[in-house]
């Protein structure tokens, strides 16, 4: 096969089609689709959770926190809950 010598593209074109009929036909090529889908949004909310905790002012709140809980005035349960309020409150407003 060489596209620079043009020769075998058709022959490796009909290959790709019928692959790609037998796929829609199986069902797999619908299935494997839901699945991309499915991981691109885990993806893209993965990117922006990490996006939004590296914000100055996540890290500032949550080096805050941690201060409190190392020095004994909040369980970490209770600065979890404090900082995930926070930033509820916070998406709220904007």
């Amino acid at each position: 096969v060489s596209a620079r010598e043009n020769k075998g593209i058709v022959d490796v074109w009909k290959m790709i089609l019928t692959y790609h009929q037998h796929t829609v036909q199986t069902g797999y090529f619908q299935e494997n689709r839901e699945l991309q889908k499915k991981q691109w949004l885990e993806e893209s909310i993965e990117s922006h959770s990490r996006e939004f905790m590296n914000r100055p002012s996540v890290i500032e709140a949550k080096e805050q926190l941690l201060n409190a809980v190392m020095n004994d005035r909040l369980l970490p349960s209770e600065a979890a809950h404090q900082f995930w309020d926070t930033v509820m409150n916070t998406k709220k407003k904007q």
